[in-house]
């Protein structure tokens, strides 16, 4: 069992050719929510880099604090990959979005995950921590519209929800 400390921030107007020089790596994420439970989320998420290469795991999280989450995953199979896909929570869509990650200071990572489908011009950006209380810098080029980390409308698991009032 991991913990996952981390902040998020809403991202406005990206500036697409100051991300691709500072990213250090890329890929395509198809991100499914299965049915779970109101103390746990459970997803399964298919990742494919540019040279095609795929990686799939499934993912258990229960919220600690706004900031932290118990986090359980475990790598899958293709066969096993696809029989869990086909328990998707019928109220969710799947989540599809570029991630970029930034290397920044103090050996953090930011990750900016630019989306697709539905949520296509939604664009945010997240740190993970070593502690709750970490100080960090994010990059400069980046136009912050506000922070999100506290608000339940910017996990992942609602935004996937399929909502047509958004």
């Amino acid at each position: 069992m991991a913990f996952e400390i981390e902040r998020k921030f809403l991202i406005r107007d990206l500036d697409a050719a100051a991300l691709a020089a500072a990213a250090a790596d890329e890929f395509e994420i198809e991100q499914t929510y299965l049915v779970g439970t109101s103390e746990q989320s459970l997803r399964v998420r298919r990742s494919t880099r540019p040279d095609g290469s795929e990686e799939r795991t499934e993912t258990r999280k229960r919220r600690i604090s706004s900031r932290t989450r118990e986090e359980i995953e475990r790598t899958l199979e293709p066969p096993e990959y696809r029989q869990l896909v086909e328990r998707r929570d019928p109220s969710r869509q799947t989540i599809r979005k570029r991630r970029f990650t930034v290397p920044i200071d103090n050996g953090l990572v930011c990750e900016i995950d630019v989306f697709g489908g539905e949520l296509a011009g939604l664009v945010l950006a997240e740190v993970e921590l070593p502690d709750e209380e970490a100080a960090f810098r994010l990059p400069a080029w980046l136009t912050i519209e506000r922070e999100v980390t506290d608000d339940p409308a910017y996990t992942n698991s609602a935004l996937a929800r399929l909502d047509t009032s958004r």
